[in-house]
């Protein structure tokens, strides 16, 4: 009872307060305050993983993300048309003709949809994974076209992910196009496929790892800021951002940093159908190449366009066609997958995103005629009546007594 008591009297004060417009204004100020101090710390934290985890990506790229998230953490705000001018904004969703799963990879990549909330355009892997699932197990998706448009991002997933398409080799055809930036970790995944293509105008590679440290300490005395840390642990805090890098600290980045390179040309090497060393010694070493010199590297197949690609893929859904035409005809879009029972004298034409199907005219059922009706089977007494009427028509005749 006294703890409903001090509720209730709590909920009046509260009341009495928020009825003053002054206090009321104070109160909004002060959750405001107390949200952008949280918002503060939490890309104070993102800067820390952005600063321990390895990236595959444009290195003027991840600079442009570090500024974007320490100004952020300085509690510094952009509107969503400024990150897009800054870091590319999401394209329209590609087009999804009957029988082909067109997949978009924009942007930055990073393992979950909330990694980077702000950094509008982002592919995550899990968003491409699920997907990518839904493709391959869709019955009416005889093929996958990835339309890549990336700068590339984190390594996180990347590796689990590429092994996952590579594995689905022979399943379905894949394509995947450089639409028209192709670099880093794109390029990782990319390069799984069944075929690689990019458009005249793209850029592809940048097969390479590295990561940031950032260090702010020089930042921090000039305002007058020291930041100490208290830890446990020898290298607990390695790589931080208030202090230069030790020895020890970059010795350890650099082993991470050559372990996913490592498994970067690995998989590469393996898409490719290629030597890890023909990986780590030709295909641009780390550099973007045009769409002519990609192809003379070897890390595409050809230069075509996005829709051509779709096209092809679309011809590869579609059945053959089937002898010359009769008579009768029909029209229906086509899923991959679709069977079709035509009788002979049958056409199949491919019409824009349609299947054009052409049928004799089916022959005239007969008239089913009804079975004669059989002779009844003798009664089986008729018989003996018969015997005995021939054997009294042969009889002798009878004896005449007068006669004698």
């Amino acid at each position: 009872m006294s703890e409903l008591f001090e509720s209730t009297e709590a909920l009046d004060e509260f009341k009495a307060l928020m009825s003053d417009p002054a206090a009321r204004q104070a109160f909004v100020e002060l959750k405001a305050e107390k949200a952008e101090s949280g918002t503060r710390r939490r890309y104070s934290h993102i800067l820390k993983v952005v600063g321990e985890t390895p990236w595959a990506i444009r290195r003027s790229m991840l600079a442009v993300i570090i500024d974007i998230l320490a100004f952020r953490a300085e509690g510094g705000r952009l509107t969503a048309e400024e990150i897009e001018e800054r870091i590319g904004a999401r394209r329209q969703a590609p087009p999804q003709p009957s029988g082909v799963a067109v997949i978009p990879v924009h942007g930055v990549i990073t393992p979950r949809a909330s990694m980077f909330s702000e950094m509008s355009g982002a592919t995550s892997i899990e968003g491409l994974r699920s997907m990518f699932r839904q493709a391959m197990g869709t019955k009416d998706v005889g093929a996958v076209v990835f339309d890549v448009d990336s700068p590339g991002g984190m390594t996180d997933q990347v590796p689990e992910m590429a092994a996952e398409i590579r594995s689905a080799r022979g399943k379905k055809p894949m394509i995947a196009v450089a639409h028209t930036l192709m670099a880093s970790a794109a390029y990782w995944l990319a390069s799984q496929a069944d075929e690689v293509v990019a458009s005249k105008s793209a850029l592809v590679g940048s097969i390479g790892v590295f990561t940031a440290h950032e260090d702010r300490s020089g930042e921090g005395e000039q305002k007058g800021i020291k930041t100490e840390l208290i830890s446990a642990g020898k290298h607990k805090t390695d790589g931080n951002p208030f202090e230069p890098l030790s020895d020890d600290g970059r010795a350890t980045m650099q082993r991470l940093v050559d372990e996913f390179y490592g498994m970067f040309v690995g998989d590469v090497a393996k898409g490719r159908g290629v030597s890890v060393d023909a990986v780590r010694n030709g295909f641009g070493e780390g550099r973007l190449l045009g769409s002519k010199d990609a192809v003379s590297e070897g890390l595409v197949d050809r230069v075509g366009s996005l829709e051509d690609s779709i096209g092809t893929m679309l011809q590869a859904t579609r059945p053959a066609a089937l002898g010359d035409v009769v008579g009768g005809s029909a029209s229906t879009t086509v899923g991959a997958g679709a069977q079709f029972i035509l009788p002979p004298g049958s056409k199949v034409e491919a019409i824009g995103d349609y299947i054009h199907a052409e049928t004799p005219d089916p022959e005239p059922e007969p008239i089913p005629m009804p079975e004669p009706v059989a002779d009844p089977e003798p009664d089986p007494v008729i018989p003996d009546l018969a015997e005995q009427i021939a054997l009294l028509r042969n009889r002798p005749a009878p004896r005449d007594p007068l006669s004698e």
